[in-house]
Order: structure tokens, then C-alpha cells, then sequence
């Protein structure tokens, strides 16, 4: 078993930025002029979790509150 994870490659004017929450991995991802995809990395599978269609934007820059829940209710 293996704990590597292929990601989409980031090509030198990429947008992209990085989030954990509720225990899963966020990667946000674009190649302007195209409009984000959200991956997420849960229990060890990447999935496409946002696609461009319903981003409508580029992300480049991501975070959480330290304040914000940890589980999904």
C-alpha cells in the first residue's frame, strides 16, 4: 500500500491553493484563463469535489478559521 497521491499538474501560471477541514484536503486548481476545480483527498482517494462550471471563478487562496467546526453537522 502506497500514501502517494498523484495530483494535477501545476503548470508555472497555475492557480491554486491548499485547505484541510473535517479531516479532508482541499487543492484548488486552474490554469488561467479556465475557472477553479476543487479536489478533494478523502480516506486516501482524490475525487473532483467542485468543477469549473459551478466555481465560475479562479481561487488563489484558501484557508480556515482555527475557529471553525471540524466535523460537518
Amino acid at each position: 500500500e502506497s500514501n502517494v497521491q498523484e495530483l494535477p499538474e501545476l503548470a508555472g501560471n497555475a492557480a491554486f491553493a491548499f485547505a484541510y477541514w473535517g479531516g479532508d484536503f482541499y487543492i484548488f486548481h486552474a490554469i488561467p484563463p479556465a475557472n477553479t476545480t476543487v479536489y478533494r483527498l478523502h480516506e486516501g482517494a482524490l475525487e473532483t469535489w467542485v468543477t469549473p462550471d459551478q466555481t465560475g471563478f479562479q481561487v488563489v487562496g484558501a484557508g480556515v478559521s482555527t475557529c471553525a467546526p471540524t466535523v460537518v453537522e
